[in-house]
C-alpha cells in the first residue's frame, strides 16, 4: 500500500513536470496574471513585438526618451492592459468589431489608407491589425471607465442670497417643485429652463466648494453652498458608479491580483 502510494505521487509529480514544460514550451510566458475566474498570460512574442516597435522609433527620432524605455516597462504596460481586460469581463463591457471599425474610421477619415498604413509600419512596426488590438484596448478602458466612474445628476437654482435659497428649500418642504422654482427663480442662465438640471457630474469637472456639496448629498437630498455666483440650492436626484479616481482605483485592483514574473 505505501509503495503504491509514493509510485502514484510520483507519477503525478511527474505528470506535472511535464505539463508545465509543455506550458512553458508552447507558451513562452513572461507574466501570469491571476484573478479568478479569469486567468491572462504575456507571452514573450507579446514583449518582443512591443520592444520591435519602440525600437523603430528609437531609429528614425534617436529619442533621449525613448532610449530610457526598457522591456521591464513595456511589461508593465502590457500588464495594465491585461489588467483592464480582466476588469473589462468582470464588469460586463466588450467591444465589437464594428466598434474598433467605427474608431478606426475615424481616425484616418483625414488621411489616405495606405500611406497611414505605411507610417505604421515604417515608424511603429505595426500593422493595421496591430493597431486596432491596441484600439479595442483604448476602447475597453475609455467604457470601463464611464461605467465605474462616481457621477451624480443634480439640479441646482442660483440666487443672490442665502435667505432666499433658505426660503425655497421651505417651499420644497412643503410640496413645491423643484424644477418648476428653478424655472422661475434661477439666475443660470444656462439651466433655468431645464429645471436647474446640472446633468450627470464627475469630479474634477466643479468650483470645488460646489463640488464638495454635490458629493456628499444622497439621492433626493438637499443642500446649499456660496460660491462666486452666488447661492446655490443644490438638489441630487441620482448616483451612478462608484470610483472617484480611476487610475487609482486600476493600481488598486491591480494590486488585488495574483502577478506571476517569470525570466524574460
Amino acid at each position: 500500500m505505501g509503495n503504491y502510494l509514493v509510485k502514484k505521487i510520483s507519477v503525478i509529480f511527474l505528470s506535472f513536470l511535464f505539463l508545465s514544460f509543455l506550458f512553458f514550451l508552447f507558451f513562452q510566458p513572461v507574466v501570469l496574471i491571476i484573478s479568478f475566474p479569469s486567468i491572462k498570460l504575456i507571452t514573450k512574442t507579446e514583449v518582443k513585438k512591443e520592444l520591435s516597435s519602440l525600437n523603430s522609433l528609437k531609429k528614425i527620432f534617436k529619442d533621449a526618451t525613448l532610449e530610457q524605455s526598457s522591456a521591464n516597462q513595456i511589461i508593465d504596460h502590457l500588464i495594465k492592459r491585461k489588467v483592464i481586460e480582466i476588469l473589462s469581463k468582470r464588469y460586463k463591457i466588450s467591444v465589437t468589431k464594428g466598434d474598433i471599425n467605427t474608431e478606426f474610421e475615424k481616425i484616418i477619415s483625414a488621411y489616405d489608407y495606405d500611406k497611414f498604413a505605411k507610417v505604421l509600419a515604417d515608424y511603429y512596426g505595426l500593422s493595421i491589425e496591430d493597431f486596432k488590438m491596441r484600439l479595442r484596448t483604448k476602447l475597453l478602458e475609455r467604457k470601463l471607465k464611464e461605467k465605474v466612474t462616481l457621477k451624480i445628476r443634480a439640479k441646482h437654482i442660483l440666487v443672490k442670497e442665502k435667505e432666499e435659497a433658505e426660503e425655497l428649500i421651505n417651499q420644497i418642504k412643503k410640496g413645491a417643485d423643484f424644477s418648476d422654482l428653478a424655472k422661475r427663480h434661477s439666475l443660470d442662465l444656462a439651466t433655468k429652463d431645464l429645471g436647474g438640471d446640472l446633468g450627470y457630474l464627475s469630479k474634477g469637472k466643479m468650483e470645488e466648494k460646489f463640488e464638495e456639496v454635490v458629493f456628499s448629498l444622497n439621492p433626493g437630498e438637499l443642500g446649499i453652498v456660496e460660491t462666486e455666483l452666488g447661492w446655490h440650492l443644490i438638489k441630487v436626484e441620482d448616483k451612478i458608479g462608484f470610483v472617484e479616481d480611476f487610475d487609482k482605483w486600476i493600481k488598486e485592483e491591480r494590486n488585488k491580483m495574483r502577478i506571476i514574473l517569470f525570466p524574460f
